[in-house]
């Protein structure tokens, strides 16, 4: 029923994307042939491309094989179309198309003309097939220095704040160097650590499919990031050593690197008090492993002290840390298998500093509150990965054994509405799992065996040295302090076995299964008076079990036709959820189709659509029918039956690449449906503190958005400019202080940067980026927020191995501005191969920065404290 109603709302998207593939569908044709000389030798590399005569636009183009051999699409029904073949050293030849034409053959004569001077340029952006390569020379600026700040000058790809690679607005599935995955997703290490000069080419591997024996027979709409080296490179890396003042800073950073045909080595050390987060190094930035981890293990810590909003700009201008980092990755090809090592640990103490003030709307009241934050916190994590890959054509096989810890201590000092607070609250984590994956040929199919086994251990403890929540724990009585103990064991393990086989054009992968999971949650609450401990009752104790046995069987139907991808997954699972000893466990059957076409067009346009639908079942963090205490001022209990969320969603889009012109353009419209059988609770006291939970009561929230992409790189003037917009909806209903009410935000999000080489000597680049976000509860008063922000960048080289850089900022939110002014000056001693660094932050000493947010039912106001005025000097080599 609730997937008829989504495709009655969506029918009219749905309807015009097949009407708009059948439509390219029926008029692409087919135009092939050979290049040669005029000795009917083949010409390989040669360049063909179809143009309009009368506006001489590029409407497809080829590139010949080792054969001479090209293929292209074209449109046609139109008129007045030029097919023109070129390769260096000959010269032109250039034929009108006639509809009926499906072969045209080229004999290229050498070009006798007496040249007087040769000057070779390679193209910016060159492609072979699915596989785009980004010339590094062309784009990097003098002040680049790691391959990091080169990427983010590729048109149709962009580089987080995070260090998150997206191209034409997804996140990239593989990082290789020289197409070896050393560094399983946590790419930021070489990213930020790789010397530019030491790289030729970036290349994007479109359609990409990582596991070979698959390559032909699995299609994928995915797309990965190689790093190719200059010839000769092997030994390389980054070492830099800087001090400063206000106060005493420092920083550091040795990353050798080695890379060869056998062997590859990422290390590193590093450490500052800078505010350079460096723990993003070993974060795991793709998905491929990721999710599969965090569907078995899901588990953010339960306990946590109070906490400011940060500010929206790079972590380095407000982050007061004292950080050390080790970590080193090594690959071993040895007769075709890979054998890998990652291993990192992280050591951090952070301070943070803040006066935030909240405003709570509900219905029926306004609750204002104000908080005076000052927390230390302490950050130790240890990751290690062992893993043995075999990707040949003949089979693969990887297996991944990790091992993370964390121990983790915060402890806060807050003033709420005068009050006096102190907290403290550990975190200790222990997690252990393995991963395995083996593709084997059995006669005409290839044979899959999968295994996902994690076992999590969490123990967590929050003390609260002042009286809250009296009238829950103490009969509206003071006492002393209050502590809540937690400890959650987890393990979960999902096995399958499939099958591979391709009929023609469609490739069948049927796949049976079983996911088991067992979570045993311990809690209780003791609270202190006088000197005398407390074990609270019942009310306050959580143990029990909360238990998933999944049994599943899911076919995949593959079809790929010329320029057709069609993907089908037809899943069917057995669920069984208990919680305990309680006798109301949940029996269920889901269906959960899966539907996606997509169509190349030509060599630059290509169109998609889908359709799905998903079962979420509630997890053990919504199924505690005891008060768990969170944090200070938010205490938890779930005494309902298990949430039951239905999503179904649907998507049109399409994208626009040319490499020949530089140009990317990406566009998605998405539409989901989220039907749930809990709605939201929240009861709120006039100090703020917030009793949360459910209520069994249906709902349904409506999420809407469209996300625009643009970028265009104008290699003659070395200036790269992008647009990104987004525009989003959410409507949902929530209870506040018993009254149920519907919440609406509006937000959009605007962004738009270029950079231009004004002449060889000056460099300009401009970020602005616009945030409008609308909120509205019930027949309240809508809440509007609009931010803007500005980043100037001027790149001075007055003369050689000389730069100076300006940057200015200006965050503007209507009610503040703020401005911050950046100086760097960067000196190169290219005898001794020495760069030395001199960097200003905060030029203004500005003291703190004020931010605004909104949610659901409250806004927020947070003063800041940032980082004061600072001057490091750094040296810095490669190796």
């Amino acid at each position: 029923m609730i997937i008829t109603k989504l495709l009655q709302k969506r029918n009219s998207i749905i309807g015009f994307a097949l009407l708009f593939l059948n439509f390219y569908g029926n008029a692409q044709n087919i135009l092939k042939g050979f290049v040669f000389d005029e000795q009917k030798q083949s010409l390989s590399g040669a360049t063909i491309i179809v143009s309009n005569n009368n506006k001489k636009n590029v409407l497809s183009y080829a590139i010949s094989n080792a054969k001479g051999y090209y293929e292209l699409e074209l449109d046609i029904s139109t008129d007045s179309l030029q097919v023109t073949a070129s390769f260096m050293g000959f010269t032109k030849q250039k034929k009108q198309l006639i509809t009926t034409d499906k072969y045209l053959n080229f004999y290229l004569k050498p070009n006798a003309e007496e040249l007087r001077e040769i000057v070779l340029k390679s193209q910016a952006i060159q492609k072979r097939g699915d596989t785009l390569s980004y010339s590094v020379t062309s784009f990097k600026g003098k002040n680049d220095c790691v391959i990091s700040d080169v990427l983010a000058k590729m048109p149709g790809i962009e580089v987080l704040q995070d260090g998150k690679i997206l191209y034409q607005g997804e996140p990239i599935q593989k990082y290789y160097i020289e197409g070896l995955d050393l560094l399983e997703g946590r790419y930021n290490l070489a990213n930020n650590n790789l010397p530019a000069n030491a790289v030729s080419k970036v290349q994007i591997l479109e359609n990409h499919q990582p596991i070979k024996v698959l390559d032909s027979l699995v299609f994928s709409d995915k797309t990965s990031l190689n790093i190719k080296l200059k010839k000769g490179i092997t030994r390389t890396g980054t070492a830099t050593l800087g001090a400063g003042l206000s106060p005493l800073l420092w920083n550091a950073n040795i990353s050798p690197m080695f890379f060869s045909k056998k062997q590859q080595l990422i290390s590193t050390y590093q450490a500052n008090n800078t505010g350079d987060d460096i723990a993003n190094e070993t974060k795991r930035l793709t998905l491929d492993d990721f999710i599969s981890r965090i569907t078995l293990a899901s588990h953010a810590d339960y306990l946590s002290i109070a906490s400011s909003s940060k500010p929206p700009f790079h972590k380095k201008r407000w982050l007061d840390n004292n950080i050390h980092l080790f970590s080193i990755n090594y690959l071993l090809k040895h007769k075709k298998t890979l054998y890998k090592i990652n291993s990192s640990f992280n050591t951090d103490y952070q301070q943070e500093h803040a006066k935030q003030f909240t405003t709570i709307s509900t219905p029926n009241n306004i609750i204002y509150f104000i908080e005076k934050i000052d927390n230390k916190r302490f950050y130790n994590r240890l990751k290690n990965n062992f893993i043995i890959e075999k990707n040949r054509i003949k089979g693969f096989f990887k297996n991944d054994l990790a091992l993370a810890i964390n121990w983790n201590t915060n402890k806060g000092y807050l003033l709420n509405n005068s009050n006096a607070i102190n907290q403290e609250v550990t975190n200790n984590t222990t997690t252990i799992s393995n991963k395995l994956k083996w593709i084997k040929p059995i006669k005409k199919q290839l044979v899959v065996i999968q295994s996902n086994t994690i076992y999590k251990n969490a123990l967590e403890t929050l003390d609260i040295a002042a009286p809250v929540f009296e009238n829950v724990f103490n009969g509206g009585n003071s006492f002393d302090k209050v502590s809540q103990k937690l400890q959650l064991n987890t393990f979960s393990t999902d096995n399958s076995l499939g099958i591979t086989k391709a009929l023609k054009h469609i490739t069948f992968e049927p796949k049976i299964g079983f996911t088991l999971k067992k979570e045993a949650l311990q809690s209780h609450i003791t609270i202190w008076n006088n000197g005398l401990e407390n074990t609270l009752g019942n009310d306050f104790i959580n143990n029990f079990d909360f238990k998933t046995a999944i049994v599943y069987g899911k076919l995949r139907s593959l079809y790929k036709q010329k320029k057709w991808r069609v993907a089908l997954q037809t899943p069917i699972q057995y669920i069984t959820i208990s919680k305990g000893n309680d006798t109301n466990t949940l029996h269920k059957v889901t269906f959960d189709p899966r539907l996606t076409i997509s169509y190349e067009i030509n060599s630059f346009w290509r169109v998609s659509t889908g359709l799905s639908s998903k079962h979420h079942f509630g997890e053990i963090n919504k199924q505690y029918a005891n008060y768990i205490l969170h944090k200070y001022n938010s205490i938890k209990r779930y005494n309902v039956p298990l949430e039951v969320v239905i999503a179904q969603s649907s998507y049109f889009g399409f994208r626009f690449r040319n490499p020949l012109i530089s140009t990317f353009f990406a566009a998605n419209y998405s539409y989901l449906i989220t039907n749930s059988n809990l709605t939201y609770k929240g009861v709120f006291d006039s100090n703020g503190a917030t009793t949360t939970g459910f209520l069994l009561q249906d709902n349904t929230k409506i999420t809407k958005s469209l996300n625009l992409r643009a970028s265009k790189y104008f290699d003659k003037y070395k200036t790269m400019l992008a647009t990104t917009i987004n525009f989003s909806t959410i409507e949902k209903p929530i209870i506040l202080n018993t009254v149920l009410t519907k919440t609406t935000v509006n937000s959009s999000y605007i962004k738009t940067a270029f950079n231009i080489d004004l002449t060889d000597k000056i460099a300009l680049s401009l970020d602005a980026i616009l945030t409008n976000t609308t909120f509205q509860q019930g027949t309240l008063e809508k809440i509007k927020l609009l931010n803007s922000n500005y980043t100037l960048k001027l790149d001075y080289f007055p003369i050689n191995n000389h730069y100076i850089g300006l940057e200015a900022n200006l965050y503007d939110n209507r009610s503040q501005q703020d401005y911050f002014y950046t100086i760097n000056y960067h000196y190169s001693d290219k005898k001794r191969k020495l760069d030395y660094v001199l960097k200003w932050n905060n030029v203004l000493n500005n003291k703190s920065y004020t931010q605004k947010i909104i949610n659901d039912f409250a806004s927020l106001e947070t003063n800041y404290i940032i980082r004061p005025s600072q001057l490091i000097a750094s040296i810095r080599f490669n190796f």
